[in-house]
């Protein structure tokens, strides 16, 4: 189980949400509001960034539930920015002041006790927001908790109390009518949860968004490597622009980050920094995409692969999540770079 404790301005709590998306290290200095309030910019709110249709309108819905204490039930793809959204909605809403403890549903297997009662009583003093990432995994017992906690915020009456002033808030990437009718989800549940929805769009719905996203999370990650990127080649941004995104935004982002790496100081992003991927057919003849390069980058890839995993103690279904692609396609990938989980050393 994960939790978090932010602190207690709406900025910082942007700031620590944002430098946890590039591992922990420090990110673009933004200046806070002065008055502590998250407000609708031009190019998006807070870390939210976007312009694009399915933006506006995630924009309008995070104003709307911004007012209140009700739950909310975040839904999207993986990587496509679920938590970013439940982080950003905590810091406009009412309970910004109290904390934002966040829990992945399936660590809560095997867990006795309410737990999520526990969890959510580190409000009760200054408020704040429970957020649970992908509910859906949610073992029977603690979707039995939740109803009954949601049931009672339904119920209660006129005049908050301080454990009514905590916020719940769900995540999913998956269809949760289909899971009801599966049987892994409970019905009553899955309609308290739909008492007001967020859906975050796909990259792939808001492609125009991709420059300005792109461009932001390299002015974030090539100080972090100690060099100085002006930007990204027309060349390689229209192979940006024509890439698929499963990933979504988590993808982008590693996209980049690989791209910084092997980008020359002072010099812009060419294609050949992008993964092969992305590259056309028949780009090797043309010298996009050279067997060094291929053999650096496969090297590169598969280091950082092996760092993610190691982090998360081989773990495939947390790694999957945390580089925004399927479990599926993680176990392909292992097996395509010939990546095995090194030998346990025996104790003593």
């Amino acid at each position: 189980m994960a939790e978090i404790a932010l602190p207690s301005t709406s900025y910082e709590i942007l700031e620590l949400q944002r430098k946890s998306l590039t591992g922990g290290r420090a990110s673009l200095p933004v200046a806070p509001p002065r008055d502590g309030v998250l407000r609708r910019e031009a190019s998006g709110i807070g870390g939210l960034l976007g312009r694009a249709p399915a933006m506006e309108e995630l924009f309008r819905r995070l104003e709307k539930a911004s007012h209140s204490h009700s739950p909310v039930l975040i839904e999207g793809e993986t990587g496509a920015g679920k938590r970013l959204t439940a982080c950003t909605l905590h810091a406009m809403g009412p309970g910004a002041a109290g904390p934002f403890v966040a829990v992945d549903a399936a660590s809560l297997e095997g867990r006795q006790g309410n737990v999520l009662s526990a969890l959510l009583s580190q409000g009760q003093e200054r408020g704040g927001t429970l957020f649970i990432d992908e509910v859906a995994e949610l073992p029977a017992e603690a979707q039995r908790e939740l109803w009954r906690l949601l049931e009672a915020v339904r119920r209660r009456p006129p005049g908050l109390s301080p454990r009514g002033a905590v916020r719940i808030v769900c995540s999913t990437s998956r269809d949760l009518r289909a899971e009801v009718e599966r049987g892994t989800l409970r019905d009553d549940l899955h309609s308290r949860l739909r008492s007001f929805v967020l859906p975050v769009p796909s990259l792939r719905e808001r492609r125009d968004d991709l420059p300005l996203l792109a461009e932001r999370f390299l002015a974030e990650l090539a100080p972090v490597y100690g060099k100085r990127i002006p930007g990204i080649s027309p060349a390689a941004l229209a192979l940006l622009l024509a890439h698929g995104w499963e990933g979504n935004v988590r993808e982008l982002r590693n996209e980049i980050e690989r791209a910084v790496l092997l980008t020359p100081d002072g010099a812009e992003v060419e294609p050949r920094a992008l993964s092969p991927d992305l590259l056309p057919t028949g780009a090797a003849s043309a010298g996009l995409a050279a067997a060094s390069l291929k053999q650096r980058s496969r090297a590169l890839e598969k280091k950082m692969l092996a760092e993610t995993l190691g982090r998360n103690r081989w773990n495939v279904a947390a790694t999957a999540r945390e580089l925004g692609i399927s479990r599926v396609g993680l176990s392909k990938k292992l097996r395509s770079l010939d990546l095995k989980r090194p030998p346990r050393v025996p104790r003593g």
